[in-house]
């Protein structure tokens, strides 16, 4: 495969202290097989960068935190007159929906990776953008190249050795975004706070102050018997760029979190509901930590009673919870099958996940069919028979682990044109 050139604009402030929105940045460059230049627009371009051009444009999703976004108008006019390949990254799509069109639409779009599911993608994008373009599903995060290689250092310590039953952190998050987006707090405060948990020794907080990150983080977990946990995102998507805008207003006249959420955000409840696998799932994959997860999807990964304990959203199982930790056979095979499955498998690293991006990339280059290649699901449409046979082929071989792409593409479409 003849390597292409591009580039990738992202937004770090310097010293920003991300691991997660860090490692998604550098798996682009130091994975993929294509010459990827990087541009912080935490600067300002240069006049020698705008006369660049290049043969595809990725637009990372640190871009897009906030309103207004990181694109200066220099950048977006450069954008706009670019005859590259456009690609977004996006995540925490919930907000700025409108203000996320209006841009798309100016300065043209490809290809979209987005966290939704297929079935929202019409709704959300599709109908909204002038041009036809690819939607494809990602995850929040892949698990880091180094946590395969570093298995014994990450879960040096065994379940009797390490010094906590129960580790975890998280953040208490308003109404404004539903329920769903206080599950992670709700689910701590449970195990913190009831009665049938107090003989544990527990480290649980919700604090600020108590934030643990990047490697300290990993060996908190690698300290912990079990951790805890529940699906990112949200279960209330402001499609108009109205419903948030109520909840502010109320708040701003006085009412409770709670009173404003009943009278602007309740019955938008799961309207859409963006939720999604956590990076913390593979984290805690990695250090052998069990986990113990409010029940979900999951991005259909994980399996209850395979990789982790269910409780339900009411807590009701609980007594069941306490039999199932006191199993140390049945713990020791959940830590295993989150190991095999999450990590060494290599499914969803961000290896994989990037020569996914290499193979698309290099189909839309070479003026093929365009297909998704999401590291962890099926993509459920097909164009005709013959790209079908075409994609079975590519999910049940091992091109993935082939240094040699391009060889394996045309061995590939050769079998599947027969």
């Amino acid at each position: 495969m003849q390597a292409k050139t591009g580039v990738l604009f992202y937004h770090l402030r310097p010293q920003q202290d991300s691991a997660t929105i860090s490692e998604h940045i550098h798996s682009f460059f130091n994975l993929s097989e294509n010459e990827i230049h990087g541009f912080n627009t935490f600067h300002s371009p240069s006049s020698y960068f705008l006369g660049r051009k290049f043969d595809f444009i990725v637009l990372h999703y640190s871009l897009f935190g906030t309103y207004p976004f990181f694109l200066s108008s220099d950048l977006r006019t450069y954008i706009s007159n670019s005859r590259a390949v456009k690609i977004f990254f996006f995540q925490d799509e919930h907000q700025f929906h409108l203000q996320r069109i209006d841009l798309l639409n100016k300065l043209g779009v490809d290809q979209i990776y987005s966290c939704l599911e297929q079935i929202y993608f019409d709704e959300i994008y599709s109908r909204h953008l002038q041009n036809k373009i690819q939607l494809f599903e990602s995850l929040t995060g892949y698990v880091n190249p180094e946590y395969k290689n570093n298995i014994e250092a990450l879960s040096n310590k065994s379940y009797v050795e390490r010094k906590y039953d129960i580790g975890y952190r998280s953040r208490k998050l308003s109404l404004k975004c539903g329920k769903g987006s206080q599950e992670k707090y709700k689910i701590g405060e449970f195990f913190l706070h009831s009665s049938e948990f107090s003989n544990l020794k527990k480290d649980i907080s919700s604090d600020d102050k108590d934030r643990i990150y990047a490697n300290n983080w990993l060996e908190f977990l690698g300290n912990c018997k079990f951790t805890l946990g529940a699906e990112s995102g949200v279960s209330v998507f402001d499609v108009s760029g109205k419903i948030y805008r109520g909840y502010d207003d109320l708040i701003a006249k006085g009412l409770t979190d709670e009173e404003a959420y009943k009278q602007s955000i309740e019955k938008y409840e799961k309207n859409i509901n963006y939720r999604a696998i956590s990076p913390r799932i593979f984290e805690a994959a990695a250090t052998k930590t069990c986990q113990i997860l409010l029940e979900g999807k999951y991005n259909n990964i994980l399996e209850a009673d395979k990789h982790y304990i269910s409780i339900k959203n009411d807590f009701s199982n609980y007594k069941a919870i306490i039999n199932k930790m006191k199993d140390q056979e049945f713990v020791n095979y959940l830590t295993q099958n989150c190991l095999s499955d999450l990590i060494l498998s290599d499914k969803y690293s961000y290896s994989t996940f990037i020569k996914g991006f290499d193979l698309n990339l290099a189909m839309i280059t070479n003026n093929q069919d365009k297909i998704a290649v999401a590291p962890f699901r099926k993509t459920k449409k097909y164009q005709n028979k013959t790209l079908k046979i075409f994609i079975y082929k590519l999910r049940n071989s091992n091109f993935l682990f082939k240094k040699n792409i391009k060889s394996a593409l045309i061995f590939l479409q050769n079998k599947a044109n027969k």
